[in-house]
C-alpha cells in the first residue's frame, strides 16, 4: 500500500514537502526504487531512490517538491507530480 500526504503546505514559489508512506503486506523483505514525473517539466521533486521495507511494516519517507525556477510574480498555480513505486524482487 501507498500513500502520499502533505507535510507542510507550500509557500509562494517554495518548498513543499510530503510524506510517502509505504507498507510491506507480504511475508518477505520488498525492495523498491521511487521513480518521481513531473508531467509540467518544471519541478524538481527530491525523494530517495530506493527503499527497503521489512515484513508487516509501514515506513516513512520524505519527499520535497520545489519550483525549478522561482516565480516572483504572476497568479499562483497547482502543478502535478508523481512517484512511481517499482517492485524490483
Amino acid at each position: 500500500r501507498t500513500e502520499l500526504s502533505l507535510k507542510t503546505p507550500p509557500g509562494r514559489g517554495g518548498e513543499a514537502r510530503y510524506s510517502l508512506s509505504l507498507s510491506n503486506t507480504g511475508n518477505g523483505l520488498m525492495r523498491v526504487r521511487l521513480v518521481p514525473s513531473d508531467p509540467s517539466g518544471v519541478l524538481n521533486v527530491n525523494l530517495p531512490g530506493r527503499a527497503a521495507i521489512p515484513p508487516g511494516t509501514t515506513v516513512l519517507l520524505d519527499v520535497a517538491v520545489e519550483p525549478r525556477i522561482r516565480r516572483a510574480k504572476g497568479p499562483d498555480r497547482r502543478l502535478s507530480f508523481g512517484v512511481t513505486v517499482v517492485d524490483e524482487a
